[in-house]
């Protein structure tokens, strides 16, 4: 539950964040078309966007997660890849809207946005209800994940919303929602992960906690461009489980 805060449909949030993924690719010159996202694997700006594009194909022709075509959708130009992304719009928010097992689609549409927005340095959008809803299917998924392994339940905290993955709950972590956003969809490693505020050893939950895949090994650097320079280093140094150093 968000106290405090009415958040969008799904399929509101679905035809937002196409748009804003639009707006960040639209005008791009071939040079940044072509930069690594690191996110995604080091796949170019226009491979990802084409892998989105032909995820949405295949889920509007009822086929969710299939297996893409990254040289095919490498060969098209941008401007036909938004062209079919607008046409598929309408389609694909009913079908987050009105199907359950549609919403690793959704999480994944909100995390190609923030994979492209790290990739161009175009941060934003990270308080948008699209993040608020990505985290809410997510901690279902893990507390899926968790009851079919048989590790005790963990309580997620973050800015006046929780989630209890199982009762009772034997421990409890603070996070920042985008932080942990990015945590569950696989976009930090293990490292990162144990920085945030835990109860207790998270070392149970790490194997589980990237709910669609694994945790990265290396490190993802998404500084929050609202915080100064000099505070985010020390964030992402900071253990809160250890002492700072001297």
């Amino acid at each position: 539950m968000i106290i405090g805060r009415r958040v969008s449909g799904n399929d509101r949030i679905w035809l937002d964040t196409t748009q804003r993924i639009r707006r960040l690719v639209v005008d791009l010159p071939e040079e940044r078309l072509a930069a690594p996202v690191t996110a995604a694997g080091g796949r170019s700006v226009r491979d990802v966007l084409g892998l989105l594009v032909e995820t949405a194909a295949d889920a509007a022709a009822g086929r969710l997660h299939g297996v893409l075509d990254v040289e095919k959708s490498a060969s098209r130009p941008v401007a036909e890849l938004l062209a079919e992304l607008d046409d598929r719009a309408a389609a694909l928010a009913a079908l987050v809207r009105d199907e359950p097992g549609a919403g690793r689609l959704l999480v994944d549409l909100v995390s190609v946005e923030h994979d492209l927005r790290t990739a161009l340095d175009e941060h934003g959008a990270r308080d948008d209800d699209a993040v608020v809803v990505a985290v809410e299917i997510m901690a279902g998924v893990l507390s899926e994940r968790l009851a079919e392994a048989g590790v005790p339940g963990l309580r997620l905290t973050c800015e006046q919303w929780g989630h209890d993955t199982a009762e009772p709950c034997h421990q409890i972590l603070v996070a920042d929602r985008f932080e942990l956003f990015r945590g569950l969809g696989g976009r930090r490693s293990a490292h990162e992960i144990r920085r945030w505020m835990w109860s207790a050893d998270p070392g149970p939950y790490l194997p589980y906690f990237a709910v669609y895949g694994e945790v990265r090994e290396l490190p993802l650097d998404e500084p929050d461009p609202t915080i100064p320079p000099e505070y985010a280093e020390r964030l992402r140094r900071q253990n809160w489980r250890e002492p700072l150093p001297a």
